[in-house]
């Protein structure tokens, strides 16, 4: 993620500064891809006079799209944030990628936001990746405004799209501002709330006159807006219901109850657009996102009165200067430069550390400051070994605190990376270590069999990303082999072994053996560490180094399965007995026993082979006759099964491994005429066939 900050004087910094907790709205904008988001982020912050004129995707020239590739494809890749101010309130806000490739840059964004605008093309209504970001806002349970975009396209459908919200994301809207037509044709947009209106062609909002077609749907949207909040909030239904000319009804008065609303995530205020046509018509969403969206005071957390500070890694980069670069929102207290604070990860390790420089985003680069308080984002230089989902804590006591972290996606594609020549491999595997480190859906591994060096990827454009990204930042002009998909091994059944290593240095002989019990868990559950579960209450104490030992002994054994040497996911790891050559043991040792005695419990237990199994959704553009069929036959020949079809689309539940050319065959079968979307399902179990065909191909 790229914070970013722009035009703002020495003065516009010490109001940053100086601005009160209840004065900031950390929140971010979350869509399909090319639902606008981007567009209504340069609106945003033109109308806030923090750019002087507007970006276009389409020129490249946006703030928040600033990577070659963003400007070069149009979209969003990484999570950008930007700070700027409207009614005295700051609003730190992140334009979110709505590719389903970076599923995680939004994940690690609505993790440390307090609100959500959720866009919508008014044509479409919620789509496939809509769902996906609400489910990760809803898991946060942050409160939400929407902004219905795109309303001047022909096939816009402003009812259409407020239905799918109620239907698919399950929540109910308060309509603000409702576009309105002549003879099927976008004439303008109402406030209801403000009684004022925006023609389309006009850079001025005015108020409505009280002779006019808009005074007549002015009273119908009000009545509406009143009728919902009542509906939601009994304060302001008591006062509905007892006033005759709900034109006596404060504005204040709605905006109060609304604000209940949202905060309780009962109800969701609700405005419309066109961000690309109307500059103008995005300023109420201005209005919506400081009247309804919360403080950082009011969201709620259980951090223990013991804790003095507490803050999450949600984001770590590197600085060829600096250093590590560690991005923690503050939820309590305050960081300063030098402080002492505790690292604590999610195995519940508590790493006694300090902070060293400390800076916030400032005018397109890092201000150092002396503190950070709390509802911020601080950039920590230090804090070296943090890693995304790192809480960081100053407290009276050494015990661990974690707060809730930031989930991990499963890579669904792999292939091979080399570098341009031999004497590069090392810098590579340094790139490839801070890339991984600073984005974790990507994972490394080197195949035991073949010695390559293998990079696991969220998709085709993921990858491509790193690829560019090595070339450009490091210098590394590398080579990729075939994208293939990730298959897992899973074992059968629970096995119990043993085994012993022994090896000899400077004429002693050093020897462990290890105990351990393997259980088939979760499929979808990726190998973490082992659980201590001694079988004799008087066995030895099993140190930390030495634990750290067998955990990598364990995880380079899983690399590769017995079936077709994919990695071994769905384990747990249960040790059993350790037993050490005079207390003390080379930790090398006891890695190797760990290795060996997984990959015999493997043998032991058997595995199978699963793929993953995607939930595709094919949209079509009109309804031209024989496309729906057409799509059908192409996807039943990927062995897709099919859940629903109708006259605007299909359905299907598809083999990640049958995906290959399908935009190409989508777009052939359809005239142009339809997209899709894919999400991860789950894991399903290889037909034998398949696996004798699998094993062909990687002969």
């Amino acid at each position: 993620m790229i914070v970013r900050n722009f035009q703002f004087s020495q003065c516009s910094f010490k109001r940053f500064l100086s601005t009160s907790i209840r004065d900031i709205r950390n929140i971010g904008i979350i869509a399909h891809i090319d639902a606008g988001k981007t567009t209504v982020t340069e609106r945003i912050l033109y109308l806030c006079g923090t750019t002087k004129y507007v970006g276009d995707v389409d020129k490249g020239n946006t703030v928040t799209d600033f990577m070659d590739m963003e400007r070069e494809r149009g979209i969003t890749i990484q999570s950008a944030a930007v700070t700027t101010f409207y009614k005295d309130k700051r609003i730190n806000l992140i334009d979110t990628p709505g590719h389903v490739d970076f599923t995680f840059e939004v994940e690690r964004s609505v993790r440390i936001l307090d609100g959500v605008v959720v866009v919508l093309d008014g044509s479409a209504g919620v789509q496939a990746q809509t769902l996906t970001v609400w489910k990760q806002a809803s898991r946060n349970k942050l409160p939400s405004v929407f902004f219905v975009n795109k309303m001047d396209k022909p096939n816009a459908d402003y009812s259409m799209s407020i239905d799918s919200i109620q239907q698919k994301l399950g929540i109910a809207v308060a309509p603000l501002v409702v576009p309105f037509f002549k003879e099927e044709k976008l004439v303008g947009f109402l406030n209801v709330l403000e009684s004022t209106v925006l023609l389309i062609g006009s850079t001025n909002w005015e108020p409505i006159k009280t002779q006019s077609l808009e005074f007549d749907l002015l009273l119908q949207g009000r009545q509406q807006l009143f009728e919902i909040i009542a509906e939601h909030d009994d304060r302001f239904a008591d006062k509905f219901l007892s006033t005759e000319d709900t034109s006596k009804i404060a504005t204040s008065n709605v905006i109060s109850a609304l604000r209940r609303c949202t905060l309780s995530t009962k109800l969701a205020a609700l405005s419309s657009g066109t961000a690309l046509r109307s500059t103008e018509s995005v300023l109420p969403l201005l209005d919506m996102i400081v009247d309804y969206l919360p403080s950082p005071d009011l969201m709620v957390n259980e951090i223990p009165e013991y804790i003095s500070t507490c803050g999450l890694v949600f984001k770590v980069g590197h600085d060829k200067r600096k250093g590590q670069l560690n991005f923690v929102r503050i939820y309590k207290g305050e960081l300063a430069p030098n402080q002492p604070v505790n690292l604590n990860n999610v195995a519940k390790e508590v790493v006694h550390t300090h902070t060293h420089q400390l800076f916030i985003p400032f005018s397109d680069d890092l201000e150092p400051v002396q503190k950070v308080e709390a509802g911020n984002i601080a950039v920590i230089a230090g804090l070296e070994g943090a890693v995304t989902g790192d809480t960081v804590t100053e407290s009276r006591r050494g015990d661990p605190f974690i707060l809730h972290g930031i989930q991990y996606p499963e890579p669904a594609f792999f292939c091979s990376v080399e570098p341009p020549n031999i004497g590069m491999a090392v810098k590579m595997e340094k790139a490839l270590e801070e890339l991984c480190i600073e984005d974790p859906s990507f994972r490394v591994r080197t195949d035991s069999e073949s010695g390559q060096m293998i990079v696991e990827s969220m998709g085709e454009l993921h990858i491509e990303v790193l690829k560019h990204r090595l070339k450009k930042e490091y210098g590394l002009d590398v080579f990729l082999g075939k994208m293939r998909v990730n298959f897992k091994e899973v074992p059968h059944s629970t096995s119990e072994v043993s085994a012993t290593v022994e090896d000899t240095l400077d004429q002693k002989t050093q020897w462990c053996t290890l105990k351990i019990e393997l259980e088939p868990v979760s499929v979808s559950t990726p190998f973490k560490k082992a659980e201590i579960a001694l079988e004799e209450e008087d066995a030895p104490f099993i140190k930390r180094e030495w634990l750290n030992a067998i955990n990598e002994g364990v995880k380079n054994a899983l690399f590769n399965g017995p079936v077709l040497g994919y990695p071994v996911q769905g384990v747990g790891i249960k040790i059993r007995r350790l037993d050490v050559s005079g207390g003390r043991i080379n930790t090398a040792l006891l890695s190797a026993c760990a290795s060996e005695a997984v990959s015999k419990a493997l043998k032991e237990s058997g595995t199978f082979l699963v793929e993953p199994l995607m939930d595709l959704e094919v949209e079509v553009i009109g309804q031209k006759e024989g496309i729906i069929s057409s799509i059908i036959n192409e996807l039943t020949r990927r062995r897709a099964e099919i859940l629903d079809s109708s006259a605007t689309g299909v359905k299907a539940r598809l083999p990640l491994s049958e995906s290959d050319g399908l935009a190409r065959s989508l777009r052939s079968v359809s005239s142009g005429l339809s997209t899709f979307h894919m999400k991860f399902k789950e894991y399903q179990q290889v037909a034998g066939d398949r696996i004798s065909a699998l094993r062909a191909e990687n002969a």
